[in-house]
């Protein structure tokens, strides 16, 4: 090979090998007079930038579609029963590091079938959320997970994709399935100092931080939104892992960790369907709707349930975590959903409560 064409093709390598270690793509292109139009939001563009070597970098368009329905049973998937949410913006933000705010960079409104779809999306990280009224507070895309309006999916965009997010008032869904049980005892978490439940009535008692549920020995339990499990026991009154605890009271139970400082705690459970957890562990994640437990009348004060031929039920608590560790747990009334313990309004206040729709309580079908 003579010298010319050694160093032609010595510095063709160069330019390849320079690009390689900048961490880019190189990409072989045509003249530009050559290359045809693009047809496809997912087509590949080439961008051209100087430094101290020219180099190319690879830039794809794609595109992210889906629907919004109010989602009752916190499945992520449009239901029968469940409406559309029509006139609704989905954004997509990005992080700007030179002021540290998130700026809107893409933006669609769902149709009057609750189709949204946005087109040319360069790949790459953003923070989708949805624009919507005090109505809709939570919102998933499967049983596994979910996560706040305001808060948003943190996505990283490589590939054209698709996203069917259920929009929901609350993130509870019951924890026994339909026609299976009554509600015997509301929570009284009364500022004011009176005995009263969420209707205003005495359906409860001085302190009651929970609601019971009323149903038949061994009905299943479910968790009421997905999360993982802090702590869970098995064999009341024997096992002495959990004599000298405070929860020796609550017979075998299940609490899980769903996140942003919010707990939920079933009590009295006949038996436990998780795997054995010592405070603190988190060793298992359970899905929206899969079974924990169930009824039983284990620990103590079993007898204020009023109907001595039914004397099972479940005890379904909800807990701000936060500062737990360091002796401190608040409940939160998940009807009424406005104050728990001395601090004052919950950070999730709203009328529509913590369950799926407005005070009622919704769940799968078994």
């Amino acid at each position: 090979m003579d010298r010319r064409r050694f160093l032609k093709y010595a510095g063709a390598t160069a330019t390849v090998v320079g690009a390689s270690a900048l961490g880019l793509n190189y990409v072989s292109q045509r003249s530009p007079s050559t290359l045809p139009p693009a047809t496809s939001a997912t087509s590949q563009v080439a961008t051209t930038f100087s430094s101290s070597a020219t180099s190319m970098e690879t830039l794809r368009l794609v595109s992210l579609h889906g629907r919004l329905f109010s989602d009752y049973n916190g499945n992520g998937v449009q239901d029968g029963e469940e409406p559309p949410v029509p006139d609704t913006r989905v954004q997509l933000k990005q992080f700007q590091r030179e002021n540290s705010t998130w700026k809107v960079i893409y933006e669609a409104i769902s149709d009057s079938a609750s189709d949204w779809k946005l087109e040319d999306v360069k790949t790459g990280s953003y923070n989708l959320v949805i624009v919507t009224d005090q109505k809709y507070r939570h919102m998933c895309t499967s049983p596994a997970e979910f996560t706040g309006i305001l808060r948003g999916y943190d996505l990283s965009l490589t590939k054209s994709t698709k996203m069917n997010i259920g929009l929901m008032e609350g993130f509870h869904t019951s924890p026994i399935h339909k026609n299976k049980s009554d509600i015997i005892s509301f929570v009284d978490l009364d500022p004011s100092k009176r005995i009263r439940d969420w209707k205003g009535g005495k359906q409860t008692y001085d302190g009651h931080a929970g609601t019971d549920f009323l149903a038949q020995k061994g009905t299943e339990v479910l968790a009421t939104a997905p999360g993982r499990i802090l702590a869970a026991a098995n064999g009341w009154p024997g096992n002495p892992r959990w004599k000298n605890t405070g929860y020796y009271a609550n017979g075998n139970f299940v609490v899980i960790n769903h996140g942003n400082n919010i707990w939920t705690a079933y009590h009295h459970l006949d038996s436990i369907a998780v795997d054995e957890t010592p405070w603190g562990e988190c060793k298992q994640d359970v899905k929206r709707g899969q079974v924990i437990g169930y009824v039983g009348k284990t620990g103590l004060g079993i007898g204020l349930v009023p109907d001595p031929n039914m004397p099972y039920h479940l005890h379904f608590q909800n807990w701000n975590g936060d500062g737990f560790m360091y002796g401190r747990v608040d409940a939160i009334d998940p009807f009424r959903d406005l104050y728990y313990g001395k601090r004052g309004t919950s950070p999730w206040s709203n009328p529509a409560s913590l369950w799926t729709v407005d005070n009622k309580i919704q769940y799968p079908n078994p």
